[in-house]
């Protein structure tokens, strides 16, 4: 896969996330507005604190999300905070590439 691959993805978001706003705080008991066909997320742990990461495992374990298909089917994915969110430029990408190549593979 190349970088100009992105763009022929096809990814496209559900239609309650398909907002014009770049985020959106939710409570879990709203996660459901969080399913698709695969989920991925990332979490910001610094300095070694890891309570976003335990927080990302808390709401994956909740109830409701086991009852959403993408987390039921196995389909969400952790990716990389820094490649994913914050490292930006041809690099990040290819390797951004290289995790969904392998992330879809798995899936198939």
């Amino acid at each position: 896969m190349k970088i100009g691959d992105i763009y022929k993805l096809g990814f496209a978001r559900p239609a309650e996330q398909n907002k014009a706003e770049f985020s959106k705080d939710i409570a879990i008991e709203q996660i459901n507005v969080l399913e698709g066909d695969v989920f991925f997320y990332f979490t910001s742990d610094r300095n070694g604190d890891t309570g976003a990461s335990k927080t990302a495992q808390e709401w994956i374990g909740d109830p409701l999300a086991k009852n959403m298909k993408v987390v039921h089917t196995g389909r969400t994915h952790q990716v990389n905070e820094a490649i994913w969110n914050t490292a930006g430029g041809i690099l990040a990408a290819n390797l951004m590439m290289k995790d969904i190549e392998k992330i879809f593979t798995d899936i198939n």
